[in-house]
């Protein structure tokens, strides 16, 4: 559900509706605090860190990217082989936050 509602916050961001975007985004994260899914968590996070940059707030665009890098080191921190951890670390996706 959290992961369906993030799509539906990109979707409103993309037609300029930012009150949606965020109520989506918001009601994943929420989801995520009772069922937590840091795979997911911190990609949501990035998402609404864009948000947060485009609607000119720096402070919380930059608080989203900050639990977003925390929890990419925790899920880095809990990978065995340091060959899919680098390859993970190394990724576009969490290279960009």
């Amino acid at each position: 559900m959290a992961w369906a509602l993030n799509i539906l916050g990109e979707i409103a961001l993309l037609e300029d509706n930012v009150t949606d975007s965020r109520k989506y985004y918001d009601d994943a994260l929420n989801i995520l605090t009772v069922s937590p899914c840091p795979t997911i968590a911190w990609k949501i996070l990035i998402a609404r860190g864009d948000l947060f940059k485009k609607l000119g707030d720096d402070t919380s665009s930059d608080e989203c990217r900050g639990r977003a890098r925390s929890l990419v080191k925790s899920l880095a921190d809990s990978v065995a082989d340091g060959k899919i951890r680098t390859t993970f670390l190394k990724s576009r996706i969490v290279e960009s936050i």
